[in-house]
C-alpha cells in the first residue's frame, strides 16, 4: 500500500512536510537512526494523518471545462505577471490556482526552460534573502 501526498493533502500539512525533509535530507535521516526507521515513522505518520484529497483536486482543475476560460488565459501570461496572482486575495480563487499550477510547469505546454526559470522566481519571491 502506498501513501501519497495528495493522499495527505492539507489534511496534516505537518506530516508532508515532514515526509519531505526526511526524503530530502540524509544527514536528518542518519540523525533520527538511519532510512528504515524514518521510513517506519512515517509511514506511521501519514497512515495517522487525516486525508485531504482537495489539493490533488484543485491541481487536476485546469482540465475542466468550466476552467478552460481561465486557462488559455494564463497560458498567454509571463511568469513574472502570474506569481502576484497567486498571492492576490481580490482575484479570484480559480485563477489563483491556475497561476500556481501554471508557475509549477505542472499542465500541458509547461516544462522546460519555463519550468526551471518558475521556479527560480517564485523562490526569490518567497525566500528574498537566498533559498535555504
Amino acid at each position: 500500500m502506498i501513501i501519497a501526498f495528495e493522499d495527505i493533502g492539507v489534511g496534516s500539512i505537518d506530516a508532508v512536510v515532514a515526509t519531505v525533509v526526511a526524503a530530502s535530507d540524509a544527514d536528518f535521516r542518519k540523525q533520527f537512526g538511519g532510512p528504515a526507521r524514518v521510513a517506519v515513522a512515517l509511514a506511521g505518520l501519514l497512515a495517522e494523518a487525516a486525508k485531504d484529497r482537495s489539493s490533488d483536486h484543485l491541481v487536476s482543475a485546469w482540465d475542466h471545462p468550466s476552467m478552460v476560460d481561465t486557462w488559455r488565459a494564463m497560458c498567454g501570461t509571463s511568469i513574472e505577471t502570474r506569481l502576484p496572482l497567486v498571492f492576490n486575495d481580490d482575484v479570484p480563487f480559480d485563477f489563483r490556482a491556475m497561476a500556481t499550477r501554471s508557475l509549477c510547469g505542472l499542465s500541458p505546454g509547461q516544462g522546460g526552460a519555463d519550468t526551471a526559470k518558475s521556479t527560480h522566481v517564485a523562490a526569490d519571491c518567497v525566500f528574498p534573502q537566498g533559498s535555504p
